[in-house]
């Protein structure tokens, strides 16, 4: 049996409205790209172990990071630790992986189940604001007269995604210093004025071109491009370095872990 979203939302208003119960309805977008207890940016995984290699799409089997890929879960299975598994990246995976030491041979380990991971950033929002659609992780931008103005929110001084009605004043962004807006004509040669571009926070920092600055905006920008990108091109070799830090966890101490479920390593 198929559910419209739609459908379940009105008759969940139903079923609540007699009760005096109330639903929050949060925007989703980008709930499953950033990481809800960090706010960084990440990628979608699953979890392989030792013969499971088919799993994998043809262009990961084809890269020179599933070589390495191998040699761990063949060390893996020759150490006793077959029931055990490394992270490899998954379009739609049911796990996701922050990158929140990207440029870290050894970066930290946060990875969550993906549902549960889009679930925590719905409710965040809920608790901020329900009704504020703009508390999302981009910044939008309207590109009116050659320039890119930020039509997000702002509060006091400095800008906020808060309070777009009292924002009046153009905020002029760049790329390595070089005008954005500039920038984006070359992609939208032809286009006319009241075109909307997304800009991201990049709380990891993790873009590795496309950086973008703003004066009076503390935290890192990021163009789609730039961030997805560098993610697209880098998650395997991210998941390397964590499947790497699993390794030394698990044959280089004494005795076999006691959970070899991720799931299951909560912390107390």
């Amino acid at each position: 049996m198929q559910w419209c979203h739609r459908a379940v939302t009105e008759k969940l208003k139903q079923l609540c409205e007699p009760y005096g119960i109330p639903i929050l309805e949060t925007p989703a977008a980008y709930t499953s790209k950033f990481c809800s207890r960090t706010g960084v940016a990440g990628f979608r995984a699953r979890e392989i172990k030792p013969g499971e290699e088919f799993r994998l799409g043809k262009k990961q089997r084809e890269s020179k990071e599933f070589q390495e890929l191998q040699q761990m879960l063949k060390l893996l299975q020759e150490n006793g630790f077959s029931d055990h598994s490394l992270v490899v990246p998954a379009r739609g995976g049911p796990r996701f992986v922050a990158m929140l030491e990207s440029r870290s041979d050894h970066p930290s380990e946060v990875v969550s189940d993906a549902d549960l991971n889009a679930a925590c950033n719905l409710a965040l929002r809920a608790v901020a604001a329900p009704d504020a659609h703009d508390l999302l992780p981009r910044l939008r931008c309207l590109k009116e007269k050659g320039q890119l103005k930020f039509i997000g929110n702002i509060s006091g001084s400095k800008p906020s995604k808060r309070d777009a009605k009292r924002f009046n004043m153009p905020i002029v962004f760049s790329i390595s210093g070089e005008s954005l807006a500039n920038f984006t004509n070359q992609d939208d040669e032809g286009e006319s004025s009241g075109r909307v571009t997304n800009l991201f926070v990049d709380m990891g920092r993790i873009a590795n071109f496309e950086r973008v600055h703003a004066e009076n905006w503390e935290m890192p920008l990021a163009t789609g491009k730039g961030l997805w990108g560098t993610i697209k091109k880098t998650e395997f070799a991210y998941s390397l370095k964590i499947n790497q830090r699993r390794l030394d966890k698990w044959i280089k101490s004494e005795s076999k872990p006691q959970f070899s479920d991720p799931d299951d390593e909560l912390p107390m």
